[in-house]
């Protein structure tokens, strides 16, 4: 059923911000499995790749910001349909500084949140291509703040 798909295009964004000169990012649990990861969902119609970005932070962390209008990076992973089916997936990714923290959002029941360093979150992130994303920020910090 699903073999007739090529890769199909998520978008997500990085939370973050500067607490007291240190990098701070956010990351959210999965809603099934504990994992942590960043907002990530499917783009929505009428809006662009970095408004639909910001509005899976809205839902799923509950935080709102300022969006980069360009990408710092992307990464593929393969997203389960099924027990047995997965599709490849390419995801955008675009930084978001964190200007607001909700104490009630959409999907709070079903995530926690972490505000951590970045090599904090290297460590905890288990999606190895999500972690070269996030090492490249290691890098190059200014990457997060692209045309901010």
């Amino acid at each position: 059923l699903f073999q007739k798909y090529k890769t199909v295009l998520q978008v997500a964004a990085l939370p973050f911000i500067l607490n007291e000169m240190e990098l701070k990012i956010l990351l959210i649990s999965g809603r099934k499995k504990k994992k942590w990861l960043i907002p990530k969902g499917w783009p929505v119609k009428g809006l662009t790749f970095p408004q639909s970005a910001a509005r899976e932070a809205q839902e799923e962390a509950g935080i709102e910001g300022v969006i980069s209008p360009q990408p710092l990076g992307d990464f593929g992973f393969h997203k389960k349909i099924t027990k047995s089916q997965t599709i490849p997936c390419r995801v955008i990714v675009y930084g978001l500084l964190v200007t607001d923290q909700d104490v009630e959002w959409k999907e709070r029941e079903q995530r926690d949140r972490l505000w951590c360093s970045v090599p904090q979150a290297i460590e905890k992130v288990t999606e190895k291509n999500l972690v070269k994303v996030l090492r490249d920020v290691l890098k190059d910090p200014g990457l997060l703040t692209l045309n901010i």
